[in-house]
């Protein structure tokens, strides 16, 4: 600027002294055409590798027309030849790039074994006609390779839209074909490409979510049979209430405070489809259902979950503490699970930020018999009776089935292992209990 200053200042004095002050601004314009920037040149990268034998042009930036003299530190392990390069030998070299004027740029070159081996970010992909996607590619450790080439066996079915380093591609017809990334040196690898029609529709494994303060989930989706979309987003439509933590592919996110928000999945042609999130508060507590349980091997129950009005936990986890049970499945807060063999366990719940509660299960042996209290009984008529069922100690029976020979003569109301005998008329009958494992005892009833 200060140099500037004094041409226009000494310019000026000239020209008034002429007489020609009208000319002052061309000749100013002038002198900002001969203070241009010098000419310059650099490298568009200062360092870089290459593999054994492998050839790549350097890119250079530069303002300057004047040629430009290449020139390498060792011919034995890196060749230059107007810009191009050559690995010769395994080791390092600088390639000068020099204008006739003096100013020069510098590139490391690191020469290193060629690639034995290429692997492709994906083996095999599934796309929707019109989608596009990236694929890019590795090879072994030590090795160096800048010229990857990617190409289509079919490019009816699979349009490449960049061949050099990263391969994007179009899917452009329903079928199936490859993408071969190739190294300078042959080496190659394939992805397969399966392209389907693409997506008329698009639904979320849950339509509706109720969560606690802070928990996470996991929300997958699903197209129609025969469409495809590798790219589907997810956003939520308030993210103080449900924040996303992943977007591509699964959305997963995090209930942040109370309130109601949507969680919406994109394919990449447009269709969408959204689960509503209810957020309420973290629960204090957990409780079951039921505190003990007796079963015999071989029979299910269940149990379920039960948390304060206010509050919500989509993940209800269960686990057992025994394996003399077995659980089967848990669905809606609810955990059915089999009695395996005799012995005592529990079976305990607990929330997404670690409430439990548990309930004792004991697993005892299938009654071998039944007995009943009273084998014979006298009644009048319009009189009642109570028959008990027992099963041996250490045993347990879940069921008892009672009947009656002469429902015209007793009438009989069942209730667990307990049963009223009522007697209508005059005559007899038998009541008999059975067990559910087919084990039986009788009563016979006669009313007077």
């Amino acid at each position: 600027m200060k140099i500037r200053k004094i041409i226009c200042a000494v310019l000026s004095a000239v020209l008034l002294v002429s007489g020609a002050l009208y000319a002052l601004p061309d000749l100013i314009g002038s002198a900002s055409v001969v203070l241009a920037a010098e000419n310059t040149i650099s490298f568009e990268k200062t360092s870089l590798s290459i593999g054994l034998r492998e050839s790549i042009r350097l890119n250079i930036k530069t303002n300057s027309s004047e040629k430009i003299e290449w020139t390498s530190s060792d011919n034995n392990t890196v060749i230059v030849n107007n810009g191009k390069i050559t690995g010769t030998a395994k080791g390092t070299a600088i390639i000068t790039a020099k204008l006739e004027s003096g100013k020069m740029a510098k590139c490391f070159i690191t020469v290193k074994p060629s690639p034995s081996k290429v692997t492709i970010t994906k083996s095999e992909i599934t796309l929707g006609v019109g989608e596009s996607y990236s694929v890019g590619s590795g090879i072994n450790d030590g090795a160096a390779c800048k010229t990857r080439t990617y190409s289509s066996a079919d490019s009816s079915i699979v349009q490449m839209n960049t061949t050099n380093w990263v391969g994007k591609f179009t899917a452009k017809k329903p079928g199936t074909t490859y993408v071969t990334v190739r190294t300078y040196n042959g080496k190659t690898a394939s992805c397969k490409v399966t392209v389907k029609k693409a997506p008329t529709k698009i639904t979320l494994t849950k339509s509706l979510l109720t969560m606690g303060i802070g928990e996470t989930y996991t929300l997958g989706s699903g197209l129609n049979s025969g469409e495809a979309s590798a790219d589907r987003t997810y956003r939520s439509s308030n993210n103080n209430i449900v924040k996303m933590t992943n977007t591509k592919w699964t959305g997963i996110f995090t209930a942040q405070k109370v309130g109601t928000a949507y969680v919406t999945v994109r394919t990449y042609n447009g269709k969408e489809a959204s689960c509503k999130v209810v957020v309420k508060s973290a629960p204090q507590k957990v409780a079951l259902t039921r505190g003990i349980i007796t079963l015999t091997p071989g029979m299910e129950s269940n149990v379920s979950a039960i948390i304060a009005a206010g509050t919500a936990s989509e993940h209800i986890s269960y686990r057992v503490s025994s394996n003399i049970i077995k659980i089967l499945k848990t669905e809606n807060n609810k955990c059915i699970f089999k009695a395996v063999k005799k012995g005592t366990a529990y079976i305990t719940v607990r929330t997404y930020n670690g409430k439990e509660a548990s309930c004792k299960v004991e697993v005892k042996s299938s009654p071998e018999k039944v007995t009943l209290d009273k084998t014979k009984r006298t009644l009048s008529v319009g009189g009642s009776a109570v028959i008990s069922a027992n099963v041996p100690a250490g045993s347990y029976c879940s069921e008892y089935k009672f009947s009656c020979s002469n429902s015209a003569v007793v009438k009989i109301t069942p209730s667990g292992s307990k049963c009223v005998v009522k007697a209508l008329k005059k005559g007899s009958a038998t009541v008999t209990v059975r067990t559910f494992n087919g084990k039986t005892a009788s009563c016979t009833v006669t009313v007077k």
